[in-house]
């Protein structure tokens, strides 16, 4: 548990997962600072503090780092999370307007079926357990072989498999 001193939020409240989530959400620059102080209850005089702790600045250092590396990955992580961000957002919203009673059958659910989106469910959720596919792409000058079996993958890697289409 960090020392905190009396005129900081209660201890119960900071601790090394709290200060980790707080630089974690500064790094990320997705909220403004008065945003993220609302959401952990913070004034600024205990963030003031809060920021002085070596702690802090490390995790802050560290979360920077990660939130701003320009490989690919890193790039394709970050939009990814932005935008998980933006949908976590958004489950407030929809969990309201599915509750409302004011609010018309249709958009209800409509907001139901993006949730079942969201959460894997529904319609178009993918089946989890089911052996998948492979698709094999091999161009070669200007044309595209494409093989498809619809089968399980071996076991083991050893195993051999035939990906030679099928001839009707």
């Amino acid at each position: 548990m960090v020392s905190t001193p009396a005129t900081l939020m209660p201890e119960a409240k900071l601790n090394d997962v709290m200060i980790s989530r707080l630089a974690r959400e500064i790094a990320r620059d997705i909220l403004p600072l008065d945003e993220i102080l609302k959401t952990y209850k913070l004034s600024t005089g205990d963030f003031d503090q809060i920021a002085e702790m070596p702690y802090f600045q490390q995790r802050l250092n560290e979360e920077t780092a990660l939130w701003s590396a320009s490989d690919p990955v890193s790039i394709a992580k970050r939009i990814e999370a932005k935008a998980a961000t933006m949908i976590e957002d958004c489950l407030v919203e929809v969990y309201r307007l599915i509750h409302d009673p004011e609010q018309p059958m249709n958009a209800k659910i409509e907001g139901l079926k993006w949730a079942a989106r969201m959460a894997g469910l529904g319609e178009n959720a993918q089946k989890t357990g089911e052996a998948g596919g492979v698709k094999i792409t091999i161009n070669v000058g200007g044309k595209a072989l494409e093989f498809d079996k619809e089968r399980a993958l071996p076991q083991r890697v050893t195993d051999v498999v035939d990906l030679t289409p099928e001839r009707a």
